[in-house]
């Protein structure tokens, strides 16, 4: 199921979130513990309760009361995070979160999306139709790959 994060999910999330960067995005960190506690940082539960008190629009995947995945965009088309509980992985969490964050996006009128993938991800973003946008940015203590995706409105009924 797919729904708004509230903000008594802030901690599961926080988890979910250092859980994923920790044990499912060493290609990108390398296991170096410096690397791991910037991207980690600011990650807590009073983090996650602050992006949804200025705007950031919060969704998760949840399955049988438990957390899955973890989304988050801004209303002008940025995809700022996607990460899977461990565990959850290639069990389709992600994928129908990404869905839904690009409908959302698409209900609010915007007609391209941008975000910053980790090599991690970076396959699956490409799977489902993002493309590549540029050089490799400076991303956490690592860098990041800038992608963009067309998204279209759906048909009139």
């Amino acid at each position: 199921m797919i729904r708004a994060a509230a903000p008594e999910d802030a901690e599961a999330i926080s988890r979910l979130l250092i859980a994923s960067i920790t044990e499912l995005c060493s290609a990108d960190h390398q296991n170096d513990p410096a690397h791991l506690a910037h991207w980690t940082r600011g990650k807590c539960a009073s983090d996650v309760r602050s992006w949804m008190a200025t705007g950031t629009e919060l969704r998760v995947s949840e399955q049988d009361h438990a957390l899955c995945a973890v989304g988050a965009y801004r209303r002008n088309g940025e995809i700022l995070l996607l990460y899977v509980a461990p565990g959850a992985q290639g069990q389709g969490h992600s994928a129908a979160l990404l869905k839904a964050m690009e409908r959302e996006l698409v209900a609010l009128g915007c007609t391209e999306a941008q975000l910053v993938s980790s090599r991690t991800a970076q396959g699956f973003y490409e799977r489902r139709g993002w493309q590549i946008s540029g050089a490799r940015v400076a991303c956490y203590s690592t860098d990041g790959q800038p992608m963009t995706k067309t998204l279209c409105a759906p048909p009139p009924a």
